[in-house]
């Protein structure tokens, strides 16, 4: 499967999502790219409305992992969760 990130959300509509999805960092990728194509496919090419479709994905998928610490160190997938269910509704509403 393949990752790629150009830079410029305005030249390809895949950039534009992973922009949208703040998806931009090689070393933390979270969908990619034929995801990314089935989104806009499902979505009629719209990117916002791929983005959210994307941000609903993510956060099921993060809805799946516990919160963790050990010591200092802790994960919180609920707040990263959080993050992207209200990522999707911004961005359902710019689709609009």
């Amino acid at each position: 499967m393949s990752w790629t990130y150009d830079g410029n959300p305005s030249t390809s509509n895949r950039d534009a999502v992973r922009f949208l999805l703040g998806d931009t960092d090689s070393k933390d990728k979270q969908l990619q790219d034929a995801e990314i194509a089935w989104l806009l496919s499902q979505n009629n090419d719209s990117v916002y409305l791929a983005a959210a479709q994307g941000a609903e994905q993510l956060a099921a998928k993060y809805s799946r992992l516990v919160d963790m610490g050990v010591g200092d160190l802790n994960y919180s997938y609920s707040q990263r969760q959080k993050s992207y269910v209200d990522l999707a509704s911004t961005l359902k509403a710019q689709a609009v």
